[in-house]
């Protein structure tokens, strides 16, 4: 099988392959010098019209909504999830089971920018495309569509993502509510690990915060409750203090 665009979702790779017919294969496992079976979790919908060309690059977004992928044809293409709290390959069969939502071409000048890498920046949904040259594109979200609708930065209200306290140990959701009362809550997978919760305004400062320990120094899930109508919320920040771990904050109210 040709490929050269690889996803990681829920901390395990998928490979979405280069031909007429591309699907998403899953690795059954990761173990240094051994062979593998990749399984076909999906195939990949087609835009109307079809592919121009083969897909080079792609990437899930953190929040595990939107997949972007990039072909040989210089299109961009994001699909979209339906929600409903999905993980795994269950996510990723998901997010390629619909026409792409949003479909752009990069180039328009005839220039040779096929591009052979892609990722969503940061927690939202612009766009970063790097090109066989070397050169790195940068796309805003209304390039090729619009952004979530204000209110809800997640149509079921759960977000997903991991990190360390080494790597990776700062995540931001983007997440409006301007009426009700919020209550955020954060889980994680790794009781050794020490995750903070913050909750941010739309210029980015801290609003309220849940870093406790309980008795003993026990850390539990966190959670906070707050009048979106008095206090506005922009966005949801999340630290990895401590450790490494999978983190779901899920919101409801609003």
């Amino acid at each position: 099988m040709n490929s050269e665009a690889l996803v990681v979702v829920d901390g395990s790779p998928y490979l979405i392959s280069k031909n007429r017919r591309p699907g998403i294969y899953a690795f059954p496992g990761l173990s240094d010098g051994s062979t593998v079976t990749l399984r076909r979790v999906a195939d990949v919908t087609e835009p109307p019209g079809g592919f121009n060309k083969l897909i080079t690059a792609a990437d899930v977004s953190r929040d595990g909504r939107r997949l972007l992928v990039a072909t040989a044809a210089h299109d961009l293409l994001v699909y979209a999830g339906g929600g409903g709290g999905l993980s795994g390959a269950a996510l990723v069969a998901d997010l390629v089971s619909r026409p792409p939502a949003h479909s752009q071409q990069y180039r328009r000048d005839g220039g040779n920018e096929q591009v052979e890498g892609a990722a969503f920046a940061g927690a939202g949904y612009d766009t970063l495309l790097l090109s066989e040259s070397g050169k790195l594109l940068y796309f805003p979200t209304r390039f090729y569509g619009s952004a979530p609708p204000r209110g809800r930065g997640s149509p079921d209200g759960v977000y997903r993502g991991s990190g360390s306290a080494s790597r990776g140990s700062w995540q931001r959701f983007p997440h409006e509510a301007n009426s009700g009362r919020v209550t955020i809550t954060l889980e994680w997978d790794d009781p050794r690990a020490v995750v903070n919760l913050f909750i941010k305004d739309a210029r980015g400062r801290t609003i309220a915060h849940d870093n406790s320990r309980g008795r003993g120094g026990r850390v539990g899930p966190r959670r906070i409750t707050l009048d979106a109508g008095r206090t506005s919320i922009g966005s949801i920040a999340v630290k990895v203090k401590r450790g490494s771990t999978r983190y779901t904050v899920r919101v409801t109210g609003g």
